[in-house]
C-alpha cells in the first residue's frame, strides 16, 4: 500500500517525502534516552533534526547535552542533509517510478544532470569527492585542535567540523564555534575551502577536475556556461563583501588581530555567510551595516547542485544581467556573451519574487509570537534560516514554541527550494482525469 501511494507522488513531493522521512528518523533518535544527557523537549529535538539535515546549524539547546550517540546521529544528519538525501532520492525515484522520465527529472533537479547514463557517475563522484575532502580536512585540522583535546575527541572533533563546513551545516562542538582557532590560518584557511567547495556545487567541480586534468590530455575541456557564471558570479561575491567586511571590522571586530589575521577572519567570515554559519566573532560584537551584508550574500547563498542554499549564485547572475539589460534598453538579456532565455529570467524573477514575501511573512509573525525581539535580531533570524546559514544573534534558544516552530518551516522550505514546494502542492490530472502532482520539464535545480 505505501509502496502503491508513494509511486503515485511526483518528483517534487519525492524530495518532500524524502527530507520528512529522514527529519522524523532522526528526530525520534534523539529523543531516545541514550542520545542525551539531559531531558530534551519535543520540539528541541526537532528543531535540531530539521537544523542539521537542512545543513543550518542554527541551535536552541547546546550539542553537550547530547551523548556521542546523539552527537553521531547529528553528524549523520549533515551527512544526508548535504549528499544522502540526492542519493535517497534517486533511489526513491529509480525504484518507485518510471526510471527512464522520473529519474531524470530529479537527476537534473538536484544534480543538474541532463542525461541518465550520467547520473551513476555522479553520485559516485559526489560521494568519493565528499569522504575525500572531508577525510583531507579533517587531517589538515588535526595537528592544532590536538593542542587542547586528546588524540580521540581531537580527532572526532576534528572529522565533525571538517563534515560541517563542507557540508555548509555550521554546527561546532565549541560554545562559540571556531573562535578558539581565531589566530589559526591553518584551521580557518581549511575550513574556509571546504565551506566553498561544498558551496560551488558538485558538478562546477567535476567539470574543473575535468577542465584542469585536461591539459595533459590532446582534447581541452570546455566548461559549461553555467560552471563559468558560478565561478565568476562567486569569486566577484566573495572578493567585493571580502573587502568591505575587513574595511567595516578592521579596527571593530577584528580591532585586536594583526593585518593577516584580521583578513584571514574576515575571509572566513564572508565565505561562511554564504551558507555554513561558522563563526570566529561573534554576531553581537560586529558592524549593523556588516551583518546587513551578511544578510545579502546569505540570500544569494551557494550554487546550483550544492550543499549550500540561498537562491542560488546563477540567480543573481540572470538578475543582474536582466536589470542591466532594461538600464541599456536592451529587449533580451544577455550573459557572458550568450542570450539567456526568457524562461530562465522569468524563473529567476519568481524565485525572488517568492522567496522576499515569504522572509517578509516568517519575520511578521515572529515579531507577533516573539515580541521581545528587536525587527534586526527577527529579520536576520529569518533570513539566517531560510538561507540555511546557521549565524544568529542569539535569540534562537530563546524563542516561543511558536516561534522554534516557524523558523523550522522557514529551514526546511529554504533547503527544499521554493519552487520544489510550489511544483509539489500545484495538482493537475492525468489521462484517467485523476489529479496527480506535476513537475515541469524545465523547473530550475535546487
Amino acid at each position: 500500500m505505501i509502496i502503491r501511494t508513494i509511486s503515485y507522488l511526483s518528483p517534487s513531493r519525492v524530495i518532500i517525502f524524502s527530507a520528512l522521512a529522514t527529519i522524523t528518523i532522526g528526530t525520534i533518535l534523539l529523543l531516545l534516552p541514550f542520545s542525551r544527557t539531559v531531558p530534551i523537549n519535543f520540539i528541541d529535538a526537532l528543531f535540531t533534526a530539521i537544523s542539521a539535515m537542512t545543513n543550518t546549524g542554527l541551535t536552541t539547546v547546546s550539542l553537550n547535552n547530547f551523548t556521542p550517540f546523539g552527537m553521531g546521529a547529528i553528524t549523520i544528519l549533515m551527512q544526508i542533509g548535504s549528499l544522502g538525501i540526492i542519493i535517497l532520492t534517486l533511489f526513491i525515484a529509480h525504484t518507485f517510478f518510471d526510471p527512464n522520465r522520473t529519474t531524470k527529472k530529479v537527476a537534473a533537479e538536484l544534480l543538474g544532470i541532463k542525461r541518465k547514463r550520467d547520473t551513476r557517475k555522479m553520485l559516485v563522484f559526489v560521494v568519493l569527492l565528499a569522504l575525500i575532502v572531508e577525510f583531507v580536512g579533517a587531517l589538515l585540522i588535526l595537528p592544532k585542535i590536538h593542542e587542547t583535546l586528546s588524540l580521540g575527541k581531537a580527532f572526532f572533533s576534528s572529522i565533525f567540523h571538517s563534515i560541517s563546513a563542507f557540508t555548509n551545516t555550521g554546527f561546532s562542538l565549541n560554545a562559540n564555534s571556531i573562535a578558539p582557532y581565531s589566530n589559526s590560518p591553518t584551521v580557518l584557511l581549511t575550513l574556509s575551502m571546504l565551506m566553498l567547495f561544498g558551496a560551488i556545487g558538485f558538478t562546477t567541480l567535476r567539470e574543473a577536475i575535468l577542465y584542469f586534468t585536461s591539459f595533459t590530455q590532446k582534447v581541452r575541456y570546455n566548461l559549461s556556461q553555467s560552471s563559468r557564471i558560478i565561478w565568476v558570479t562567486t569569486f566577484l561575491l566573495v572578493t567585493s563583501t571580502f573587502m568591505i567586511c575587513l574595511m567595516l571590522e578592521y579596527n571593530h571586530a577584528f580591532a585586536e588581530m594583526d593585518g593577516i589575521t584580521s583578513a584571514i577572519n574576515a575571509l572566513f567570515y564572508v565565505i561562511s555567510s554564504m551558507g555554513t554559519g561558522l563563526q570566529t566573532v561573534a554576531t553581537n560584537v560586529t558592524r549593523t551595516p556588516t551583518l546587513l551584508m551578511i544578510m545579502v550574500v546569505a540570500y544569494i547563498g551557494g550554487s546550483p547542485g550544492s550543499t549550500g542554499s540561498g537562491i542560488k549564485t546563477t540567480t543573481a547572475a540572470i538578475l543582474f544581467a536582466a536589470l542591466r539589460s532594461v538600464i541599456r534598453g536592451k529587449d533580451n538579456v544577455v550573459l557572458r556573451g550568450r542570450k539567456i532565455d526568457t524562461a530562465q529570467v522569468n524563473k529567476a524573477t519568481a524565485m525572488i519574487a517568492l522567496s522576499l514575501p515569504f522572509i517578509l511573512l516568517i519575520a511578521f509573525f515572529l515579531l507577533i509570537t516573539d515580541a521581545n525581539f528587536t525587527l534586526l535580531d527577527t529579520l536576520f533570524e529569518t533570513v539566517s534560516a531560510f538561507a540555511n546559514m546557521g549565524i544568529s544573534t542569539g535569540i534562537t534558544a530563546e524563542l516561543t514554541v511558536l516561534g522554534k516552530l516557524l523558523i523550522c518551516i522557514t529551514m526546511l522550505t529554504g533547503r527544499i527550494g521554493m519552487f520544489t514546494l510550489i511544483f509539489a502542492i500545484r495538482r493537475t490530472k492525468n489521462i484517467h482525469g485523476k489529479p496527480i502532482a506535476r513537475i515541469d520539464d524545465n523547473m530550475p535545480i535546487l
